[in-house]
């Protein structure tokens, strides 16, 4: 099952490639780290506690999924253990057929071996059914454990125990009483207590006992014993049998879900010879973030691709139309991008080429590629580290102290793999927009005179701000926006922010206007500007940027920037580049100069005293 909209693509060092599962007690990923080595991780929807972390932990994995690693410090806690490969029990049992003597002795001793295990380390499992058993090539497999208790009626009601139902809490007793269940699921193949409602399976679990017939003499008398309503007529895990036959394997033919690369590796053998030797340069190319399209080089390589689930096509924003089967807001598009960032490590022969081509690369002195698969379709929704982005008002070391709102995001990257946008550059317009509109009304609006030479400045300044106001909600329309679009798809609507700005048109033509008028004119019609603009981009930084967060790569918006740059003139660049760094805090101002590349960074330098010397003359 692939990623839905709002799946994180990374969680830790763990690359998300697909759901495996999901239900009342959260969701299940497929997940690679970048060995490619594979995972499932658990994100719940209860509490996962330290306390419960660190007792997972240190349980010996005797029939149970090995947790390998817990997520605590992150918006969405997660678990992550080892990957059982195999069907699970009901998908065994509809291939196999229901289970009897040796094997099912052996299913019933490998189920109590588990729950004994976790019971011993203070651990309910508070689940146990036939989707939770796996039957790997070694033996069976019980998995998510180690979090809170569902939703009762939610899932199989039928292997809840009678006190659950009647709003006790799930103990080591229910867990007992899910076994028996499982085990005589196992040996008739029907789920024990069924009903055609609700309310007959919870009158079948409270008053019914269900026929035992078909256990053998073994077993009967325990799992009766488990099933029994009252939880202190029940055996503990401990009582149940420990030793028996040799261990049960899967059915002839049966495995479980097939990995990233086994998939893709089928795709690559349908293509033709021409084709194979194709994809390593569109791949690449997806790998460093360039938009590859079907265009018809080689008809149907990219087609292949997406019909194996490996990529998507992207989508197109059209103006909504009604249909007879609900409202169109978007088409498919010739573009394509990487269903998952774990494509590019869950793919033995695609790390292969990306590190034959880095090498070649290296040899040649080329810049070596992005590695962190960022035309992937969906980014991270929480940060790499789970952190939220901090907010900071602290003011540069080397001025005055500045008013107004300070925001900056604090994104970080781990082993050089960063996956989502960077914003720290569009929080530092944000700030220093409003920050010198409020002091320039201020200011025009005082009693002090100006004086010729110092009137001058500040309407030169003061135009310079207007043409940055006007030129960053020009650079979203046409460059951010697409950004989103393209990453995104259908998963958003920007109707509301086009709405929301177009009132700026007129406001910032009356402030330009005014630059010719008396100082105080201007000074009003900025404040006129100020209060909305600054309502428009405390919703942009709420609203927007969380979209920004959660779909546009890290790389994408790199080259938004690019754009942006590119866009402006040389004597635009002059007051915008110390500008930033002058409203920038020192740890700001460094990310900014760290991605500016050597032209701009020359150019801070050469400008930044002019800059300071006529902020001096405006403001004091």
């Amino acid at each position: 099952m692939r990623l839905v909209p709002g799946d994180p693509e990374r969680l830790g060092g763990y690359w998300l490639a697909g759901r495996l599962g999901a239900g009342g007690r959260g969701v299940v990923y497929d997940a690679y780290n970048d060995e490619g080595r594979r995972f499932a991780i658990k994100v719940p929807r209860g509490e996962v506690t330290r306390q419960l972390a660190e007792a997972v932990g240190l349980i010996k994995p005797r029939h149970l999924a090995r947790v390998v690693g817990v997520g605590l410090d992150s918006e969405s806690p997660y678990i992550v253990s080892e990957f059982a490969d195999g069907p699970d029990l009901r998908q065994a049992v509809a291939v196999h057929g229901p289970y009897a003597g040796d094997e099912l002795l052996a299913l019933a001793l490998a189920l109590a071996t588990a729950l004994r295990t976790l019971h011993e380390a203070g651990i309910t499992h508070r689940d146990l059914k036939p989707e939770n058993v796996l039957l790997a090539p070694d033996g069976p497999r019980v998995i998510d454990y180690g979090m809170a208790a569902g939703n009762p009626v939610g899932g199989r009601h039928t292997y809840l125990a009678p006190e659950v139902l009647t709003g006790q809490r799930a103990g080591t007793a229910a867990d007992v009483f899910a076994w028996g269940a499982v085990v005589l699921y196992a040996a008739t193949g029907r789920d024990p207590f069924q009903g055609e409602s609700l309310g007959a399976i919870m009158h079948r679990l409270l008053t019914v006992d269900p026929d035992l017939g078909e256990l053998p003499p073994r077993l009967r008398d325990l799992v009766g014993r488990a099933l029994a309503k009252n939880p202190a007529d029940r055996p503990s895990a401990t009582e149940l049998p420990a030793r028996g036959p040799a261990e049960l394997r899967p059915p002839g033919g049966l495995s479980g879900p097939r990995s990233l690369g086994e998939v893709a590796e089928e795709a690559y053998a349908s293509l033709t010879p021409a084709q194979q030797g194709e994809l390593p340069g569109l791949l690449l190319r997806l790998l460093d973030g360039e938009e590859v399209k079907d265009d018809g080089e080689e008809p149907g390589v990219l087609t292949r691709l997406v019909a194996a689930g490996l990529l998507v096509r992207l989508s197109v924003r059209v103006e909504p139309i009604t249909t007879e089967v609900g409202k169109l807001v978007a088409i498919s598009d010739d573009r394509v991008a990487p269903a998952s960032a774990a494509l590019f490590r869950a793919w033995p022969r695609l790390r292969d080429w990306a590190a034959h081509d880095a090498a070649s690369r290296h040899s040649s002195g080329a810049p070596a590629r992005r590695t962190n698969g960022s035309a992937a379709r969906r980014a991270t929704s929480t940060r790499e580290d789970g952190s939220a982005a901090r907010r900071t008002a602290s003011a540069r070391e080397d001025g005055p102290p500045l008013t107004g709102p300070a925001p900056m995001s604090d994104l970080t990257s781990t082993a050089g793999l960063t996956s989502t946008a960077d914003l720290t550059s569009m929080y530092v317009v944000h700030r220093a927009m409003l920050t010198d509109l409020r002091r320039l009304a201020e200011l025009l609006t005082g009693p002090a005179e100006l004086g010729a030479a110092r009137g001058r400045a500040v309407r030169g300044y003061a135009a310079a701000l207007l043409t940055q106001v006007g030129h960053h909600h020009a650079n979203e329309r046409d460059l951010l926006w697409p950004a989103i679009e393209r990453a995104a798809g259908q998963s958003v609507d920007l109707t509301s922010y086009a709405t929301g700005r177009q009132a700026f048109g007129p406001l910032l033509a009356r402030c330009r206007a005014a630059l010719t008028g008396e100082p105080g004119a201007l000074g009003r019609e900025l404040s006129e500007l100020l209060e909305p603009l600054e309502e428009h981009l405390a919703e942009e930084e709420s609203e927007l940027f969380p979209i920004v967060f959660r779909f546009v790569p890290f790389d994408a918006y790199v080259r938004v920037e690019r754009q942006v740059a590119r866009r402006a003139t040389l004597r635009e660049l002059a007051f915008t580049t110390p500008w930033l760094l002058r409203h920038a805090t020192p740890e700001e101002a460094a990310r900014l100069l760290k991605r500016a590349g050597g032209p701009l960074r020359l150019l801070a330098a050469a400008t930044g005293p002019g800059y300071t010397r006529r902020e001096r003359q405006i403001f004091g």
